[in-house]
């Protein structure tokens, strides 16, 4: 397949993941206000666990296939670009979120990620870990489920089945469109010599994030703000707990030198930074999406001159 044919695919598979972000975010809005449940609750939870199809697919996939080091740099590299690309969607508007959801979806984010780290520590990330991570995934979601018992005013008019088959279609697109992007991206990385760790927590982590990106940013100018944040929040969450667990529990994950002394403390410090801006404010504003982007943009500097 000559470079010609390859960007084509590419170009028209972004316009068929932005298609199927647009049905995504749509169906998930009209279902969190027909059944009376909070749109940033709906976002910190369906939206990422479909959002994060991708990095939990190509980690389970590079796992299994004997590339541990894809599979976590894919996971860790994810959150790093989730809360980077969430600053440019800020650059574009501030988004506003609830300081319920951030103390209490923000602060589980910032727990996984300092629990990853307390088992890097260890020099690997081991059968046990991951179990113990995905027993940590159970509770997230049971917890999730009983804040959603707490409900809102519903909508009188609710096509329910119609809205769902609108979801389950529009994450397929998601997920299979980023999928594609990623394999084409890949090919291109690994003929220049680019190391595993390198490709992994830079480029496929890139190309896994774009369903998280397309859709915050969907949301965004479609005015629902609080499911673009709360949507970054949840997939990290997840990309920590479920990605992470359920690798680490098909085969022990090795801690290379660089995980540990640049992607987990630039992941650290990015998941504070976005809990600090979201607090002090209640809402994110456009120097500080700068800060946020700026950072990855530093992150993505050192990791290919390491």
């Amino acid at each position: 397949m000559n470079l010609t044919i390859q960007i084509v695919i590419f170009l028209f598979t972004v316009f068929i993941v932005l298609k199927g972000a647009d049905l995504f975010v749509n169906s998930a809005v009209a279902i969190a206000e027909g059944m009376g449940i909070s749109k940033a609750l709906i976002g910190a939870t369906i939206v990422s666990l479909a959002t994060t199809l991708p990095e939990l697919c190509v980690s389970s996939f590079a796992v299994l296939t004997g590339h541990a080091q894809v599979a976590l740099g894919n996971a860790m590299g994810s959150v790093v670009c989730n809360i980077g690309l969430f600053g440019f969607c800020v650059l574009i508007s501030t988004i506003i979120i609830k300081k319920k959801i951030l103390l209490q979806q923000g602060l589980i984010m910032l727990a996984s990620g300092l629990l990853l780290y307390l088992f890097s520590q260890w020099g690997i990330i081991s059968r046990s870990a991951g179990i113990f991570l995905l027993v940590c995934f159970v509770f997230y979601f049971w917890f999730s489920y009983k804040k959603a018992k707490e409900k809102y005013q519903r909508k009188k008019e609710f096509a329910l089945s119609k809205n769902i088959l609108l979801f389950i279609s529009g994450a397929i697109l998601v997920v299979g469109g980023s999928r594609v992007i990623v394999l084409l991206g890949i090919k291109i990385a690994t003929s220049l010599g680019i190391p595993e760790l390198v490709i992994s927590a830079s480029l496929i982590a890139l190309g896994t994030s774009l369903p998280e990106l397309i859709t915050s940013l969907t949301a965004l100018v479609k005015g629902h703000l609080e499911i673009s944040a709360a949507n970054i929040i949840g997939a990290n969450i997840l990309d920590i707990l479920l990605v992470v667990g359920i690798s680490a529990t098909i085969s022990p994950l090795p801690i290379e030198p660089q995980t540990k002394s640049l992607i987990l403390p630039m992941m650290l410090l990015l998941m504070f930074l976005m809990l600090f801006f979201g607090w002090t404010k209640k809402k994110y504003q456009r120097w500080e999406g700068m800060v946020l982007f700026s950072v990855y943009g530093v992150f993505l500097f050192l990791l290919f001159v390491q």
